[in-house]
């Protein structure tokens, strides 16, 4: 598979936020109102204000529910390296225990990056 580059620590908050949004389904645009960023969703015309995926873990868990099975394994092939704590440890069961306690932005990088790769 060819692996387009995204470098996630070179985005903006704004930035990652957004790539999120469009995953989940929302086409994002910036409101005028109290200088927050809304949103509708595909099927919707009301604006809504979009889920900080950044720092809502039941945000990011409605995107990891939709997830095929395939999906969730590619998925956990993107985190799972995320929470080594150093590039010498081998031990596969303390990666997983880690991935199931990656915090919010950490499951957004690896949605991010695995969608990413995906829509070569």
């Amino acid at each position: 598979m060819n692996r387009k580059e995204l470098n996630w620590e070179n985005l903006t908050d704004e930035e990652k936020q957004i790539k999120v949004a469009e995953i989940d389904g929302y086409k994002y645009g910036k409101g005028d109102m109290f200088n927050l960023y809304y949103a509708f969703l595909h099927e919707e015309k009301e604006m809504t204000r979009v889920p900080d995926y950044l720092h809502d873990l039941n945000a990011i868990h409605n995107i990891e529910i939709k997830m095929s099975q395939g999906m969730l394994q590619d998925y956990l092939s993107y985190l799972m390296p995320m929470m080594k704590e150093s590039s010498n440890e081998t031990n596969e069961q303390l990666w997983i225990e880690r991935a199931i306690r990656a915090n919010a932005s950490q499951r957004a990088e690896a949605i991010v990056l695995m969608m990413n790769n995906i829509e070569d």
